[in-house]
């Protein structure tokens, strides 16, 4: 019984056993399959997170291509920005070294003309009425008022010192240099260099002042005007000196001209009353022939002589007539139009006026060894009152003298046209210009010129 229930017991520990066991391959079975559905859906995972993956890393290879470019056309960017830097740095480099240089320009300019805004105006121009002996007068009379000015207002002081010792040091040193100086400069003066002693003085005024610009003292305003109505004075001297000389010249110049015209026209007048007494004779001795001559055919041959004899006597003494009127009549005379193309250029003619009997005699003098080529004549009028003619005609173009300063040279920049409608429109004439000039040795020497 025991052996049985041993049994039983060992074949349900058996049933037992068997059915765990059963149950564990059931559940391995059941686990493995969920491992296999696990697996696959890992796989499955996988494979869509390669996917993914995959798709992440195209993305990623398209944004680092996008963003490659990018920096790229960043860089680009950038090393233009660079460029377009450096070029602006550069230029505003350039633009302040620019605007230094301009600012240095300007302050020299200033420096340069700061007195010449302060300088009064400088009057070149002399006056006809007045003489060099005026013009002396006035000179000493400024030169009076130096010591005044030294005394009271040549110089200004910003701070006055103290000491009259040291103020008086001060006076007499800076009015030292600036006095020699331009003495020196107005003992050199000449016509030629005015303008640039007039610049000295200035500088020598602004350097005066800046060596002493420490000691607060400057040359005063007034007494540097002082310097320069010296100067001024001096100029206006000198150019009617030279005027003066000039004009003595010319007088010397047209009373020999007026000389050799008296001489012209008395040994013409000489001339003309031994041509009368020599034809009157003659026909006297023609008169007597006729008279005593009984042949027809000679008569009228004495008849023909004698009428020739009174036409030339006639003649005579219309000759006569005109050189008495001429000697009576002292502004009787000719104006003469004239031009050197070879020497002075296009359109520059000399007006002038003689007395000669033959006006060409003084053309031909003018071009005699003055000039290297002869004068064309392009009219020569005769007046009653050449003078007169001569000044106005001088006195109209005045602002076309090709010498401003000593219009006694008679030379004017102005055309025929305009110097033949001022005689016509004016005056009583009858006259007929040539407009071409002729110039032929001019002419000539330009072609051989242009052959060698």
């Amino acid at each position: 019984m025991i052996i049985f229930l041993f049994l039983v017991f060992i074949i349900f520990i058996f049933l037992i056993a068997a059915s765990v066991s059963s149950n564990k391959k059931q559940d391995s079975i059941n686990l493995i399959s969920i491992k296999e559905s696990e697996l696959n859906s890992r796989e499955e995972s996988l494979e869509s997170g390669n996917r993914l993956l995959e798709e992440e890393k195209q993305k990623f290879q398209e944004e680092k291509r996008e963003f490659e470019n990018s920096l790229k056309d960043r860089q680009e960017k950038k090393d233009k920005l660079d460029r377009q830097i450096r070029n602006l740095l550069s230029n505003i480099q350039k633009i302040k070294q620019e605007e230094k240089d301009t600012s240095q320009e300007l302050i020299n300019f200033v420096n340069d003309n700061l007195s010449k805004l302060t300088t009064p105006v400088f009057n070149l121009n002399v006056s006809d009425e007045t003489t060099s002996s005026e013009i002396k007068n006035k000179l000493a009379i400024l030169k009076n008022e130096n010591s005044d000015l030294i005394k009271n207002r040549s110089v200004i002081f910003k701070k006055v010192p103290d000491s009259a010792k040291i103020r008086n040091n001060l006076t007499r040193k800076i009015l030292l240099i600036f006095n020699s100086e331009t003495t020196g400069l107005l003992n050199k003066l000449t016509m030629a260099n005015v303008d640039s002693t007039r610049n000295r003085i200035i500088k020598s005024y602004e350097r005066a002042n800046k060596l002493f610009e420490d000691d607060g003292v400057k040359i005063s305003q007034r007494y540097f005007e002082y310097q320069l109505k010296l100067l001024e004075l001096n100029y206006q001297f000198l150019v009617k000196k030279a005027n003066e000389k000039e004009q003595q010249a010319a007088i010397k110049e047209r009373m020999l001209d007026e000389a050799k015209a008296q001489k012209e026209l008395e040994k013409e007048q000489k001339k003309i009353a031994t041509e009368q007494r020599k034809f009157s004779n003659e026909l006297d001795k023609m008169m007597k022939y006729l008279n005593r001559s009984s042949d027809q055919v000679q008569s009228e041959i004495y008849a023909e002589k004698i009428r020739e004899l009174e036409e030339k006597i006639k003649q005579l003494e219309a000759d006569k007539n005109d050189i008495d009127n001429r000697l009576l009549n002292t502004r009787a005379g000719y104006v003469y139009v004239i031009s050197n193309i070879g020497s002075f250029g296009e359109n520059i003619y000399k007006i002038g006026m003689t007395k000669r009997l033959n006006p060409l005699d003084r053309v031909n003098e003018l071009g005699s060894a003055s000039v290297p080529f002869k004068f064309d004549v392009h009219a020569m009028i005769f007046s009653d009152d050449a003078p007169t003619l001569e000044n106005h005609l001088h006195k109209v173009f005045a602002d076309k003298a090709v010498n401003k300063i000593n219009p006694r040279k008679e030379f004017y920049d102005v055309s025929l046209d305009e110097i033949e409608k001022e005689v016509l429109d004016n005056f009583d004439a009858t006259i007929e210009f040539t407009k071409i000039a002729k110039a032929e040795e001019y002419r000539r020497s330009l072609e051989l010129k242009e052959k060698a």
